[in-house]
């Protein structure tokens, strides 16, 4: 199954190169997740039947649509049996190599002011 999803990596990566230079986290998370459920053998209605929703949310999901609560991210992560630090360094290299600057240079808030 690994050499599989990294060829399912590449190829998306390929596809993504240069295309959105203004790619959000979202979006590039959303990206992991499709990779990895296709890795994993499953449709987006399987995917949603075993996180207990419908397959518009999957879809709004992996579309970037809507942003993940860190319970969804750990929930995610355990219905494609990887961990949800997999999952977000996975979306930090597609964000990167589509062309988004990444987490790693946005200005990070320490709450102080």
């Amino acid at each position: 199954m690994v050499k599989w999803t990294n060829h399912l990596i590449k190829k998306r990566m390929v596809a993504l190169a240069g295309v959105r230079r203004d790619m959000k986290l979202e979006t590039a998370f959303g990206e992991a997740v499709k990779i990895k459920r296709r890795a994993a053998g499953m449709t987006q209605e399987e995917f949603a039947e075993v996180l207990e929703m419908n397959q518009q949310a999957i879809s709004r999901l992996e579309r970037g649509v809507v942003s993940p609560s860190l319970t969804m991210v750990a929930r995610v992560a355990v219905a494609l049996r990887t961990r949800p630090s997999t999952l977000l360094r996975l979306a930090e290299r597609i964000q990167v190599y589509a062309g988004g600057a990444g987490p790693s240079s946005a200005p990070v808030s320490t709450g102080n002011p």
